[in-house]
């Protein structure tokens, strides 16, 4: 029995285990920076999944695309040869029309040279010059030894100064922009680039001369959460207002957030007259997951003690009207939970971020312009104009007003091509667009806090109800019980979280701990059943029918082993006079008559699929209902009782030809609830019932050679039995033990194939039952007389015999006035 309990534990152990590798997975997984995990790899591709059956979104743009698209490209010739002053003119343009924020998604880091200055304007002049021919007519003055004539040198003067007023229109022109873009500062974000990862060679670590042009945009320190202050606002004539200010930890550093994706590549900055001219800047570079496709957006960068914010960040914080600050991670603490953009005013807006500074951006939809004359497969989440319509002034200023714009180039060929869960080929303008608007709108995919914790309890949850309820299943309910539940989890994420923007919890782990946990489970059941369906085996192979034993090999959980209770029906059998015929025999003769007895009689139980319980001596206990259930084993039961009887006829009239001792039996029958279960020793055991029922079915047979019959049942068999056997209401008797009298039956035989009773018996029952109305009524006469008609009719009839010696006493001593005709035995 110990080793049973110490097997049942192995279920719930293996659940455990698996639970604990969930958690410890959940928990561990951001601090050992397992990204490029198989299993958070899958996790991407369940979070597309989610995308794809969400489909487009419905939102009200605060961002606007300003695109060098085709049209830009035919208006200002070749991307990389454009006039800046003509940005400068743009952002006149939108300041004007009312654009919140201006933001360069790209980066103005080429000083002016002969790429920049080579245009068709330039190479037009010095055609009109002459050079070709001017460096010729030099050129052979030069071979014939002589100096050049006056007026060779002066064509040559004229081409230089030609060229130097083309070049200096160029360089004027990034003047020109630099103007712009200080005279617009406190409205525009410029764009750098900030590679996290060395592409060849080793990573480097020295950004000095960058740091020190970064300085008056960097985020320096980390805190845990925002603390108020009281500030006096002059403007407000003496007025206090309460501003959010980051409560920074002494001391902290930006490096201590080691899980921050650090700087360790390309670093590239605007020109320092651009950048002179700026008050905000932002990186625009993306980290795309190992697949190519970009599902989380850098916000912060962490560069050597400082955080430098992406272009999303500063564009947002720009649009709120603060700076962005930081709140460290607090159960990690060596990465990111959120960043805060203050409000004017004091309020604070959370922009939710991983452990690494990333934003989990939530897709609006696919790529495309939001123009709304487009098809839906078409158009996309952003307005989009053309920088050569902002440039001409050719555009509606209320598509601008009050909307953050970024600029980008668009054009086939010229962007910088992403994926997104939506589509292969975007240009990467729109995922700052996207990150924009979540951070705007507060629609971030968000996983809030404690959410790690309630994943811990969660895989400790779904261990405990894995190991303690499949070991009680069958393997299909197993299945279908793991298939509902992983059905159900999924269907909550899918359809309820996930829309409202809860990326709560990783699916993956929790499928593969469900699915693991319940592989392990059904395995460890593959293994023990062998060995358990071997002792099931032998355990039943000698008291139970083979095609019973069969459906318990099927399924081993029917039996319930442990001890169940159930409804079921008891035999008891026992021969009449035993011990005087013992006596007539020799200890051989009487071991080889009880086998010719119990032989046939045992056979008759099994094709019945009654359970043999045990043999008595001369008596046989049976029983069904167990451990196959059986819900008629009242008449199962009652049919092997009528079967006995028969068969016991056959062998009495050759015992009688071969001058052996004739034997009688009777035969005992109850249904009800009883224990059921292997019950014994340590070393001992057998299967067996127990209960006042299964009492009742021993008294009932004992009771027999009171009324002179073979089959006594209680009422509770007889009713059940009914639609295969009949019989007779015997008499209300009390029992010894039983407080409450009890309804017995004599069980006569089979129904005929119409589903009646022999007609000659059918009189004799209805003729008894009659005297035994008259008999309770104390009507002694009428109960004589239909006692008499019974015997009459069925010759010998010893219960009407009994009912006849009764009725005579009771006429000599009449029962007393309380008597309420029930038969009170003093003995078993």
């Amino acid at each position: 029995m110990k080793s049973t309990s110490r097997e049942a534990l192995v279920p719930l152990a293996i659940a455990l285990g698996l639970g604990l590798a969930s958690a410890a997975y959940t928990y561990l997984q951001p601090e050992l920076g397992w990204g490029t995990s198989p299993v958070l790899k899958f996790e991407n591709k369940v979070l597309d999944l989610k995308f794809f059956r969400r489909g487009r979104v419905a939102v009200e743009p605060k961002v606007v695309i300003a695109a060098g698209d085709e049209k830009t490209i035919a208006a200002f010739g070749r991307w990389g040869t454009w006039d800046r002053a003509r940005f400068a003119k743009i952002l006149d343009n939108l300041i004007a029309a009312g654009a919140e924020v201006v933001a360069f998604d790209m980066v103005f880091a080429d000083p002016p040279g002969l790429d920049h200055v080579a245009t068709k304007e330039i190479k037009d002049k010095l055609a009109a010059a002459r050079l070709s021919e001017t460096a010729g007519t030099l050129a052979l003055a030069a071979s014939e030894g002589r100096p050049p004539s006056a007026a060779e040198i002066a064509q040559v003067a004229v081409v230089a100064k030609d060229l130097e007023d083309a070049v200096a229109a160029r360089t004027n022109s990034d003047q020109v922009f630099a103007a712009a873009l200080d005279r617009h500062a406190t409205r525009v974000v410029q764009g750098f680039i900030a590679e996290p990862n060395a592409e060849q060679g080793a990573p480097r670590t020295d950004y000095a001369s960058e740091l020190e042009a970064l300085s008056p945009f960097v985020i320096e320190g980390y805190g845990y959460g925002w603390k108020f202050t009281e500030l006096e606002d002059p403007a407000a004539a003496g007025a206090e207002q309460k501003v959010a200010q980051l409560a920074v930890a002494e001391g902290a550093k930006a490096s201590d957030l080691r899980l921050v994706t650090a700087v360790h590549g390309e670093l590239v900055l605007p020109e320092p007259a651009f950048l002179e001219a700026a008050s905000n800047v932002g990186f625009f570079s993306a980290d795309p997951d190992d697949d190519g496709t970009l599902r989380r957006q850098p916000m912060v960068y962490r560069l050597g003690d400082v955080f430098v914010p992406s272009l999303s960040l500063s564009a947002a914080a720009l649009y709120f009207g603060g700076n962005p600050g930081l709140i460290g991670h607090p159960f990690f603490e060596h990465g990111l939970m959120q960043i805060g953009l203050p409000r004017e005013g004091g309020t604070v807006v959370d922009v939710p971020v991983d452990l690494n500074g990333r934003l989990l951006v939530n897709y609006y939809g696919p790529s495309g312009s939001a123009d709304p004359s487009l098809p839906d497969d078409k158009r996309g989440a952003f307005p989009r104009l053309s920088l050569a319509d902002l440039h001409d002034g050719t555009f509606d200023p209320a598509l601008v007003k009050g909307k953050v714009v970024l600029i980008a180039v668009t054009a086939i060929g010229t962007f910088d091509q992403r994926v997104t869960p939506f589509s292969p080929m975007v240009p990467g303008v729109e995922i700052h667009a996207a990150a924009l608007q979540n951070i705007i709108d507060g629609a971030a995919l968000d996983r809030p806090i404690g959410v790690v914790q309630i994943e811990l309890l969660l895989a400790l949850v779904v261990a405990l109800v894995f190991g303690l309820l499949l070991p009680r299943l069958a393997v299909n309910w197993g299945l279908l019980f793991f298939a509902g539940l992983l059905l159900a989890w999924l269907g909550l994420d899918f359809f309820v979280l996930f829309p409202r923007k809860l990326w709560l919890f990783h699916d993956v782990p929790v499928v593969m701990q469900m699915a693991l946990t319940w592989a392990g489970i059904t395995v460890w059941g593959y293994l023990t059943t062998g060995r358990d369906k071997a002792r099931l085996k032998k355990e039943f192979t000698s008291v139970l029918a083979p095609t019973v034993v069969e459906q318990l090999l099927q399924d081993p959980a029917l039996a319930g082993l442990g001890g169940t209770e159930r409804e079921m029906t008891v035999m008891f059998s026992d021969i009449r006079g035993f011990t005087t015929m013992s006596e007539q025999l020799t200890p051989e003769g009487l071991t080889a008559f009880l086998n010719e007895y119990l032989t046939p009689m045992t056979e008759i139980l099994l094709a019945r699929e009654g359970t043999l319980d045990k043999y008595m001596g001369d008596a046989i206990m049976a029983f069904w209902g167990a451990p196959i259930v059986q819900k008629d084993h009242a008449s199962r039961a009652a049919l092997a009782a009528i079967d006995m009887l028969e068969k016991l006829e056959q062998m009495k009239k050759r015992w009688a030809e071969q001058g052996k001792p004739v034997l009688d039996i009777g035969i005992g029958l109850n249904s009800g609830l009883m224990r059921v279960g292997f019950m014994g020793s340590e070393r001992m055991r057998s299967y067996t019932v127990l209960g006042d029922n299964v009492n009742l079915g021993s008294r009932l047979e004992g009771t027999n050679k009171n009324y002179g019959t073979h089959i006594i049942v209680s009422e509770t068999t007889y009713q059940q039995a009914r639609g295969v056997a009949y019989g007779r209401w015997l008499d209300a008797v009390r029992v010894k033990g039983k407080r409450e009298p009890v309804n017995i039956y004599e069980l006569l035989g089979r129904l005929e194939p119409g589903g009646t009773p022999p007609s000659h018996m059918a009189k004799v029952v209805e003729v008894f039952e009659a005297g035994l109305g008259h008999y309770r009524a104390r009507q002694w006469d009428q109960a004589e007389s239909a006692f008499k008609h019974a015997i009459a009719l069925r010759g010998v009839d010893p219960p009407s015999t009994i009912y006849l010696d009764r009725i005579a006493h009771f006429r000599v001593e009449p029962p007393p006035p309380e008597w309420d005709g029930v038969y009170e035995f003093k003995t078993k």
